[in-house]
């Protein structure tokens, strides 16, 4: 095969892949926190867990993006209006504790303003 060919092979493949990625993420946002209920956070030496679900019906749960300063873990929840693979609007979240000394959880919507306090560790 050419050269011509098969880079026009690639350039017949890759765009349609290329668009089809774009057009999913393009669909997935980083979620309001007031728009989500936490039924369940754990903290342990080793562990993280969170349940919970989005208020509104229309989001599906998509992941999350962690940050962690001073102590303090924030937890972006990432939605999509699309439903990919059957997923719904709860979320059960499972984090490896490599964080050292947690002292609060929030959940942070796409800018700082936007948080919600989770968790706090008890004295």
């Amino acid at each position: 095969m050419t050269t011509k060919k098969r880079n026009f092979v690639i350039a017949v493949v890759a765009i349609p892949i290329i668009f089809i990625l774009g057009f999913l993420f393009m669909f997935t946002n980083i979620i309001n926190p007031s728009t989500i209920f936490v039924s369940q956070c754990n903290v342990t030496n080793n562990s993280i867990s969170i349940k919970g679900a989005f208020t509104d019906s229309a989001n599906k749960y998509r992941g999350y993006k962690l940050t962690y300063k001073d102590n303090t873990l924030y937890i972006k929840i990432k939605g999509s209006l699309l439903s990919f693979n059957g997923s719904a609007g709860d979320f059960n979240i499972s984090i490896n504790n490599d964080f050292g000394n947690i002292q609060k959880i929030y959940l942070q919507g796409s800018n700082s303003s936007q948080r919600t306090l989770i968790w706090s560790k008890q004295k």
